[in-house]
C-alpha cells in the first residue's frame, strides 16, 4: 500500500507494507504550522502597545492538541491563547500584545507545545519597533553664579531628537518656560530660524536655547527651565537654573583702548600684558574675558570665564602676538562683560604688524666633533645672510670666546648687507684641554629687529677620532636650467652636449624623476643675424628659455613627445653672441618679471616667459656650459646669494650649481678648441657645493652622467666636521694608507672599484663620489679617519 502524507507543506510519498495498525496510529495525529514570516507589530513609540495575531495551522487529518505556549523573549504578552485543541485543517488565532519601554528595534518569539508528533516544540518569531521622538538635552543645570543685580549672564544648551525616523518620530514642543522672572528663553534652531518649529523636529534636528539671567533683586534664585514635548517617555524636561544675586556699585574698570606690539619678526613671539585696574570702591566681577578676534591666528590669550578684581587692585591678563606670515597691519580684540549695568560690554583693540627675519646663519649649528687638545680644526664656513630684498645694517656681531675663533669679519661695524647679500665667515675650534665646550655666535642688525644665532660646539680629546655619518638626499621633483654660451666657437661643444642626453638623464630616467629642463643662453642682447643663433631672437634670450620663438617645447619633462629630437635642438642654440654673461642669464632667467609671465613684459615677442618652469616644491639646479671667462659685472658672492634666495638661504639642500669650462687658472686645450680660465664658474660652483668639469675632456659621457645626477638632487660631495689627518705626510689622504674609511649603506667602499675606476675621493675636507659609485637616494655615508691637527 502506498500513502501520501502532507508534512510543512510537502508531499512525501510513502510505500508501506504490513504495517497497517502504524499507519492508523500516525493518522490520528495533528501536526502544527506556524507562519514562516515573524509577525511585526511595526512602529509602537515607548508607553503604548499592540496587539497582533498569531495563526496557528493544523494541515493533518488528526486532532492537534495544544499543550502550552509561552513568549521566550522581548516586551511581548500573551493576550488570549488559543483553545486546547484544534481540528483537522482547522486554524486557531493567538493574540500578542507589544509594550516596548524603550525606543529601539525589539525581536522575541512564542514558543508552543503540541501533539505534533514530529515537532512537538516549535517558535514563531516576533519583532517591532519601539520608536517617536526621544527628545536629549546637553546639560543637567546651570549654575551663573554670583551676578549683581541688573547684569545680564547669558548660557547656552543644545537639544536633539534622536529618536526614530519618519512621521512617527518628529518631536513636537509644547512649551518652554522658566518659572522666574529673571529667567528669559529663546530659541535658535539648526536651520538658522528662531522660535518653536510648527513642523516639529525630525529625528537628528535640534535647537539651541539662549537662557538669558538678569536678576533685579538680591538674594538666592532659583528656578526651572521646563520643555514640554511629545517624547511619550519623558514629556517634560527639566533644567533647574540657579544664581546667587548681589548688589554692588557699579564697575568703575579702567583699561587701554588699545595694546600695540609694534613691529615683531615673523615667527617671533611677543607678549604684553592687558592691566585692568579697579578705579572704583565696590568689588569688580568680570566674565568671558577672551579673543573676539584673533587677527588670523596671529594674538592668543587664556580665556577667562570670570575675574574678580577688588576695589582699588589691577589684575594683568597676558595676551601674546605671534605672526606667521608678514603683514604691514594685524587687529584684533579683546572683548568682556562686566558688573556695569549701563555699560557691561567692554573692549580693547590689539595691533601689530610683522616683517620676515633679515638676518640668518648658515648653517645654524656646527660640530667640529673632537678635537686634539692644542689642535685647531680645520676651518669652516658659516654665512650670516640677509634674508630679504632690502639692505640691512649689521650692527653688532658678537664673537664667542676661546677656544674657538672667527675669521672674516668686518673691520668696523656697521656695515651694510645688500638684499640678498651675505658675509661668509670662517670658524675653527682649538681646544685647550679635555671636554665639550659650546659657544653662541650673534649677530643685530641696527634697529634691534633682527637677530640671529648660530651654535657652535668642539670636544677636546687626547685620542680624538672622526666618525660622520650623513644621508644622501631623496628628491623627486627638480627644475634644471643649463645656462649654454652661444658665442661662436661654442659649435662642437652643443653637439657633443646634443649627443650626450642619455649620459645627463640617465639617473632621472631610471628613477622616474618629475623633472623639468629648460636652456638658455649666454647672450642679452640680439646679434643682428639669425643665420648662426636659431630661436627667433637672434642670440639675445635675455633670460628667456630657447627656443623663444616656441617651435620647439621649451620646457622638457619625461612626457614630452621627441624627448631625444628635442633636447637635440634645444641645446643647439647657436653662435651669433660675443657675450658671456651667464650668470646674469641666469638671474634673469629665475626672477621676475620672466619667471611669473607667460610674457615677458620686456620684450615684444609673444608667450616668451618661463612662467611655470620654477616650482615651489622642487629641487633647483642650474649648469652653465662655456669656453670663456664669465663676464657678469658683479663679484661671485652676489651671484650665489641671488641664486640661493630662491630656495630659501637655510635650505642649501634645495639648490645645486655646476659647471662644465675651462680649467681654473690655466684653461685647457681639447680636441674641440681651446677653452679660457673657469675661475668663476668654478667659483660659483663651489660655493653651491656643485661639481666642475672641464670642458676639453674628449669622452663627456663620465662628467655628463655626474653632473646629471647630482643636478637632479644626488649628493655627491660630503663635507665632513673636520680635516682628516694626512698621518704618512705623502700630501694625499687615501683608505689606501688607512687614513680614511668610506662606508655606504654599512658596507666599506674602496676609492677604486675592482675596474681600477675612482669610485671617490678625499679633497678639501669632503669626500666626493664619481658615477656610477654615487650612493643612492636615502642610503647613509659613513666616514671615519683621525682629525687633522693644524
Amino acid at each position: 500500500m502506498h500513502r501520501t502524507l502532507l508534512q510543512w507543506g510537502v508531499a512525501v510519498v510513502v510505500g508501506l507494507t504490513g504495517c497497517t495498525d502504524t499507519l492508523r496510529d500516525v493518522e490520528a495525529e495533528g501536526a502544527l504550522e506556524l507562519p514562516a514570516a515573524c509577525v511585526d507589530f511595526g512602529v509602537v513609540p515607548p508607553g503604548g502597545s499592540a496587539v497582533r495575531e498569531l495563526v496557528l495551522h493544523n494541515p493533518a487529518s488528526g486532532l492537534l492538541e495544544l499543550f502550552e505556549s509561552s513568549v521566550v523573549e522581548g516586551p511581548f504578552t500573551i493576550l488570549e491563547p488559543p483553545g486546547q485543541t484544534i481540528e483537522p485543517g482547522a486554524s486557531a488565532s493567538m493574540r500578542i500584545r507589544f509594550a516596548p519601554r524603550s525606543l529601539g528595534a525589539a525581536r522575541g518569539s512564542v514558543r508552543i507545545r503540541s501533539s505534533d508528533p514530529n515537532a512537538p516544540t516549535q517558535e514563531a518569531c516576533l519583532r517591532g519597533l519601539a520608536g517617536g521622538p526621544d527628545i536629549v538635552c546637553d546639560t543637567t543645570s546651570i549654575d551663573f553664579g554670583e551676578v549683581p543685580v541688573g547684569i545680564e549672564r547669558r548660557a547656552r544648551f543644545t537639544c536633539s531628537n534622536r529618536g526614530s525616523s519618519g512621521t512617527t518620530g518628529l518631536l513636537e514642543l509644547h512649551a518652554m518656560d522658566a518659572d522666574s522672572n529673571a529667567v528669559q528663553l529663546s530659541i535658535r534652531n539648526d536651520d538658522g530660524s528662531s522660535g518653536t518649529k510648527p513642523e516639529g523636529y525630525a529625528s537628528g534636528e535640534g535647537f539651541e536655547v539662549l537662557v538669558r539671567f538678569v536678576p533685579q533683586e538680591a538674594g538666592t534664585i532659583d528656578s526651572t527651565i521646563a520643555i514640554l514635548s511629545n517624547d511619550v517617555l519623558e514629556p517634560t524636561v527639566s533644567i533647574p537654573v540657579r544664581g546667587e544675586a548681589s548688589r554692588l556699585a557699579p564697575c568703575a574698570l579702567e583699561l587701554p583702548e588699545a595694546i600695540d606690539f609694534g613691529l615683531v619678526l615673523q615667527g617671533r613671539r611677543k607678549v604684553l600684558p592687558l592691566t585692568l585696574t579697579n578705579a572704583g570702591s565696590d568689588r569688580c566681577i568680570l566674565w568671558d574675558v577672551n579673543l573676539a578676534a584673533d587677527g588670523g591666528g596671529a594674538f592668543a590669550m587664556a580665556n577667562k570665564p570670570r575675574l574678580e578684581i577688588p576695589a582699588g587692585e589691577s589684575v594683568d591678563v597676558n595676551v601674546a602676538f605671534f605672526p606667521d606670515e608678514p603683514s604691514p597691519a594685524l587687529a584684533g580684540e579683546v572683548t568682556m562683560q562686566i558688573s556695569d549695568p549701563a555699560a557691561s560690554s567692554r573692549s580693547v583693540a590689539l595691533r601689530g604688524r610683522s616683517l620676515p627675519p633679515c638676518l640668518a646663519f648658515v648653517p645654524e649649528v656646527i660640530d667640529f666633533g673632537q678635537v686634539a687638545p692644542g689642535c685647531a680644526s680645520g676651518g669652516r664656513e658659516i654665512r650670516l645672510v640677509n634674508t630679504c630684498a632690502d639692505p640691512i645694517e649689521l650692527q653688532e656681531l658678537h664673537l664667542p670666546d676661546v677656544p674657538f675663533a672667527v675669521a672674516g669679519t668686518p673691520e668696523a661695524l656697521p656695515v651694510t648687507l645688500p638684499g640678498y647679500g651675505s658675509l661668509p665667515l670662517e670658524v675653527r675650534v682649538q681646544p685647550e684641554g679635555e671636554g665639550a665646550a659650546s659657544a653662541t655666535l650673534v649677530a643685530t642688525t641696527h634697529d634691534g629687529h633682527s637677530v640671529a644665532e648660530a651654535t657652535l660646539a668642539g670636544e677636546g680629546d687626547s685620542d680624538p677620532a672622526l666618525v660622520d655619518t650623513m644621508r644622501q638626499r631623496n628628491v623627486h621633483r627638480v627644475d634644471l636650467l643649463w645656462v649654454i654660451d652661444n658665442s661662436a666657437s661654442m659649435q662642437p661643444y652643443q653637439t657633443v652636449l646634443a649627443q650626450g642626453m642619455q649620459a645627463f638623464l640617465h639617473y632621472a630616467l631610471d628613477n622616474d624623476l618629475d623633472f623639468q629642463v629648460g636652456v638658455t643662453t649666454t647672450g642679452l642682447e640680439a646679434a643682428g643675424t639669425s643665420i648662426d643663433c636659431p630661436g627667433g631672437v637672434d642670440g639675445g634670450e635675455d633670460g628667456r628659455l630657447f627656443p623663444v620663438d616656441g617651435s620647439r617645447p621649451r620646457i622638457l619633462t619625461p612626457e614630452t613627445p621627441d624627448l631625444v629630437g628635442s633636447w637635440a635642438g634645444n641645446v643647439a642654440v647657436g653662435t651669433c653672441s660675443s657675450a658671456e654673461r651667464g650668470f646674469d642669464a641666469a638671474i634673469r632667467a629665475l626672477t621676475p618679471p620672466v619667471i611669473d609671465s607667460a610674457d615677458d613684459p620686456r620684450h615684444p615677442e609673444p608667450n616668451d616667459g618661463n612662467l611655470g618652469f620654477l616650482r615651489g616644491d622642487a629641487h633647483l639646479a642650474v649648469v652653465f656650459l662655456t669656453d670663456e671667462e664669465e663676464q657678469s659685472g658683479l663679484p661671485v658672492q652676489h651671484y650665489f646669494d641671488r641664486l640661493a634666495s630662491l630656495k630659501g638661504v637655510d635650505r642649501p639642500d634645495r639648490l645645486s650649481i655646476h659647471a662644465l669650462a675651462g680649467d681654473p687658472g690655466t684653461g685647457c686645450n681639447g680636441s674641440r678648441g681651446t677653452a679660457r680660465p673657469g675661475d668663476r664658474f668654478a667659483a660659483l660652483a663651489a660655493r653651491a657645493g656643485g661639481l666642475f668639469e672641464s670642458v676639453c675632456v674628449d669622452d663627456w659621457s663620465a662628467p655628463l652622467q655626474r653632473i646629471g645626477a647630482a643636478a637632479f638632487g644626488l649628493q655627491v660631495r660630503f663635507p665632513l666636521t673636520n680635516d682628516c689627518a694626512d698621518r704618512d705626510g705623502d700630501g694625499s689622504i687615501t683608505d689606501g694608507d688607512g687614513e680614511v674609511e668610506v662606508l655606504v649603506g654599512g658596507s666599506v667602499v674602496p676609492s677604486d672599484d675592482a675596474q681600477g675606476q675612482r669610485a671617490w675621493r678625499y679633497v678639501d675636507g669632503a669626500i666626493e663620489f664619481y658615477w656610477p659609485h654615487i650612493p643612492a637616494a636615502g642610503r647613509t655615508v659613513e666616514v671615519r679617519c683621525t682629525p687633522a691637527c693644524h
